[in-house]
Formats: structure tokens, sequence, C-alpha cells
């Protein structure tokens, strides 16, 4: 799936043996979903926020944070489909998220999250960019 906001979402299926194009089409509807930014850069974000099948009063980035580890898989769903399944509740877009383990009870494998900013994948107990020189070394043997 390709998605980016201010774009309608296209599903694709890959062709390995060929090279792709993706032609994105703007998404009328994205000026109707707007995100309003305070003075301290605190979004205030309009859409509803659906945890595990269950509507939050919490907006994204407070749901998120408090989620913490156990944020899961988001999908964002707008326009009809949102309407659709939501009514007027999801006129602004919706986040659907699945905790963690949630996730992981329906088989599905949901991405780790980080939990500090430094707090990144290692090779050999170092830094995750020594990956890269230790290839490096093997390809001069």
């Amino acid at each position: 799936m390709v998605f980016i906001y201010g774009y309608k979402r296209i599903l694709l299926k890959p062709d390995f043996n060929a090279e792709m194009t993706i032609r994105l089409e703007k998404d009328p509807e994205f000026a109707a979903r707007q995100i309003f930014v305070n003075k301290q850069g605190d979004a205030k974000l309009p859409q509803l926020v659906v945890i595990d099948g269950v509507i939050s009063d919490k907006d994204y980035l407070t749901a998120s944070k408090e989620l913490g580890y156990n944020f899961g898989i988001i999908k964002m769903i707008a326009g009809k489909e949102a309407t659709d399944k939501y009514g007027d509740k999801g006129a602004a877009g919706v986040y659907e998220i699945t905790t963690r383990k949630k996730a992981i009870e329906m088989g599905m494998r949901p991405p780790l999250r980080r939990l500090e900013p430094t707090d990144y994948p290692t090779f050999q107990n170092q830094q995750f960019n020594r990956f890269t020189d230790w290839v490096a070394k093997c390809n001069l043997h």
C-alpha cells in the first residue's frame, strides 16, 4: 500500500521483474482533514481515535504516548470509508490503532517501537551502523 498525506491511497501488487511507476492522485477530501498545531508545537488532531475497536476520547498523540511500547499497528482511514464505518464521528478521518498485545493475539507481527531516542537495533552489541563497517571488512578478505 502506498499512502502519502494529501493523496489517495493506492493498493499495488508488486512486480519484481519490472520497473514500477506509481502515479499519485491528489485527495480532494484531504483539505477537510486538518492538523492544528499550537505555539508549543502540540498537535491537536480532530481525527477520531479507535484503540482495539473501542472509540477513545484521546487525540492520536496522547493515545500514542500513553500506549508507549504497547502501540502496535496503525491504520488511517478517511472519507467514505471512515463515515461508512463510524458515521459522522469519522468525518475528519480515523486512526485505528491495534495494540501490540492484541496484534500478537491475532497472529500479526507488529513492529518494535523505540523506547527512547537512542534505542536502535545493535550489531554485536555496538551501534547498528557498525554493521556496514563489518560488511566492508568482510569484502576485503
